[in-house]
């Protein structure tokens, strides 16, 4: 690819920490990047499966600061972790649970602030995700 290509300017790591491997990613625009998870065999109707993944930017990369899924598919549970890091624990974030798309980027709910602990993570669980809402988090930068 030329030198200055969107893949070299942006780039995030995902890596299947458990419960699938990795077989492909796009990145079908300049914010939004799409991977591929391959489950270990195909789910029967009804057929529960957990994964667990890490995303990692590189240091200086610009990034929006938010992190969240919006399901297009059943989701009975989205468990997110994020490490911001102990200098970045009194950082302002908010719970982003079941809003509309357009909502996101500049929500800043009082009532859905959450802060870093002590060492700077958060963590979230979402039960029963509703199809086509988003879920995560967003952080001030």
């Amino acid at each position: 690819a030329p030198h200055g290509t969107r893949s070299q300017q942006r780039s995030a790591e995902l890596k299947v920490l458990y419960g699938g491997s990795l077989i492909g990613s796009t990145w079908p625009t300049a914010t939004y990047f799409r991977y591929v998870i391959r489950l270990p065999q195909p789910l029967q109707q009804g057929q529960s499966h957990e994964f667990g993944i890490t995303v990692t930017t590189p240091c200086g990369q610009p990034f929006n600061p938010r992190y969240a899924i919006q399901p297009l598919r059943r989701c009975d549970e989205f468990d997110v972790r994020i490490r911001f890091g102990a200098a970045a624990r009194r950082r302002s974030v908010w719970r982003i649970a079941g809003l509309p798309r357009g909502m996101v980027d500049d929500f800043a709910d009082p009532e859905a602030l959450i802060y870093p602990d002590a060492v700077g993570d958060i963590h979230i669980q979402y039960r029963h995700l509703k199809l086509g809402l988003v879920y995560g988090a967003r952080w001030s930068d």
